[in-house]
Order: structure tokens, then sequence, then C-alpha cells
């Protein structure tokens, strides 16, 4: 009998071109599990993301990992977000950046995702 897919799961990734030289298909945290992520797991999920990137890579992407955590916290603020349907996919852009495709994303394929954090 196959396992059933696990009801949270999701991704997140820093991508461009710039990151590709040293990681191909770029740096990722994807996520499948059977308790949703917390908004402090989703920050500490991006965290590392941007840890993996240079200090070129991440100026590249300086207000895009910005977005991507106002994108968390207002998420929690509202309880969590969840796909109706299909996955959710978020792509955020510096607008300073210099190479075309850098950018971070978020996919959430399953389950609601950023719940607020026990205190």
């Amino acid at each position: 009998m196959p396992s059933a897919k696990p009801p949270y799961r999701g991704r997140f990734q820093a991508q461009g071109e710039d990151i590709d030289i040293y990681q191909k298909g770029g740096y990722s945290h994807s996520w499948a599990r059977d308790q949703p992520v917390t908004e402090v797991e989703g920050l500490e999920f991006l965290a590392n993301i941007k840890k993996e990137c240079n200090d070129s890579q991440q100026n590249q992407r300086s207000s895009a990992f910005e977005k991507a955590e106002n994108c968390i916290k207002r998420a929690s603020e509202t309880g969590g977000v969840e796909p109706m349907g299909k996955p959710i996919s978020m792509n955020f852009f510096d607008r300073k950046r210099t190479i075309r495709n850098a950018r971070v994303d978020l996919e959430i394929h399953r389950g609601k995702t950023f719940i607020p954090s026990g205190n």
C-alpha cells in the first residue's frame, strides 16, 4: 500500500544565472511534512537560503528577500496561506538587480503554511 504524500509541502529557492554558475538550479529549501510550517520556521528557511548566497548574490536579491519575508509575515497575520486547487507560486525580484533573472521564489504545493508561531 503506497504512502500518502505529506499534507504540507512547499519550497523556497534563490535562482539566477549568477547562482547557476555555482549551484545548478539555484539554492533550495523544500519541506514535505505532517505539520504546518509556522511563521518563524518560514523565516528560518528563507534565512538559510540567504546564507547560502555569497555577498554579490545577496545584493542582487536584497529587496527580493525583504519582499519574501514580508509575505511570510503578512500570511501569518491572517492565520496562514493555503493553496486552493493549484499550488501558489511567487517570484520576488529586486528592481535594482543587474542580473535579469536574479530572484527568490516561494512555492506552496499543499497545506496551510506560515501559521502564527506559538508564544
